[in-house]
């Protein structure tokens, strides 16, 4: 599906799994006539990124679009002492212009990855902690449907939808400690 496919490395996007799943969920009331490919960026051997513009009748006007797939965040919550911390991590970030950035564990899903595996393996990764995919629990696992599930972090260009999980788990203060590095 890729009406009036025009531009660069149509063939590429026209078959990439995070295209073929916004046209999936494209609502049926827009009337894309066209889709031009501006960009991707193709990284460890996939798709990562598309931009690209439509011409919809039914809006009336271009629409651009930066597609960069579903993720996951993860909120892991320390307990200790009586108390709850939640673990932040740092990430150097061009596109905000921080080379610390303090954030939550998160991370693009991969086209054939479930969402609370990506998320365990996100939690792996950045903090170096083993948790079972049981042990965490997604928050507001009830969003709309199957196609439309997370939240939007920027629907008025970016397709992103990110789907949250949290786990809480008991540590002594000297495993607190560790995490403080």
């Amino acid at each position: 599906y890729l009406p009036g496919g025009h531009g660069r490395h149509t063939e590429e996007v026209a078959h990439a799994p995070m295209f073929r799943k916004w046209c999936d969920r494209l609502d049926p009331r827009f009337k894309v006539k066209s889709v031009f490919i501006d960009s991707y960026d193709d990284l460890e051997s996939r798709l990562q990124f598309i931009k690209f513009h439509t011409a919809d009748q039914a809006y009336g006007k271009r629409q651009v679009v930066f597609m960069r797939g579903d993720s996951v965040g993860m909120l892991v919550i320390l307990r200790s002492g009586g108390r709850d911390y939640a673990v932040m991590t740092k990430q150097a970030r061009l596109a905000v212009g921080v080379f610390e950035h303090l954030e939550i564990p998160a991370g693009s899903m991969d086209s054939d990855g479930t969402f609370v595996g990506a998320a365990a393996y996100e939690i792996k990764e950045e903090l170096g902690v083993d948790i079972p995919s049981d042990e965490l629990i997604e928050l507001y696992p009830n969003t709309r449907d199957e196609h439309y599930r997370g939240i939007a972090i920027s629907p008025g260009a970016c397709d992103e939808r990110m789907r949250f999980f949290y786990t809480v788990r008991s540590v002594t203060p000297e495993e607190l400690v560790d995490f403080e590095r």
